[in-house]
């Protein structure tokens, strides 16, 4: 079902498929950014029906924000960087980070705190390694 009213333009359906490669969300003829702020993709009900999951823009501070984690399966990498630079990589074991340009930097900025590397000791007790 498809209903106009006004500007709102509602589809009741089941799928929806789009055969254009790209979406576009808080479209105008003119400058739209101050209206960007909060735009994304919402999926109602997504933990249970009192909580979304979203993805939306934050005009404020030029990025968006995830409700929840963003995983990855084993295998899969996170790249940085046009040229892939930096990757981030875990195996299903092991887990690496792989620089290929420029210095690799650990960087505290908080006053009077450490930089501290922790193993579990063998007891598989995870909590006392955060």
């Amino acid at each position: 079902n498809l209903t106009v009213s006004g500007t709102t333009t509602t589809i009741n359906t089941a799928n929806l498929n789009v055969e254009d490669k790209n979406i576009t969300i808080n479209y105008s003829t003119g400058d739209s950014s101050s209206t960007a702020d909060g735009a994304g993709i919402t999926i109602q009900d997504a933990v249970d029906s009192s909580n979304d999951a979203t993805i939306l823009w934050d005009a404020t501070n030029d990025q968006f924000n995830f409700s929840h984690d963003i995983v990855l399966p084993d295998n899969k990498d996170v790249h940085f960087g046009a040229g892939s630079d930096m990757i981030l990589h875990h195996n299903g074991t092991d887990s690496f980070i792989q620089n290929f340009n420029g210095d690799l930097k650990l960087i505290q900025y908080a006053d009077d705190k450490d930089i501290i590397f922790q193993s579990d000791d063998g007891s598989g007790v995870k909590s006392n390694l955060l």
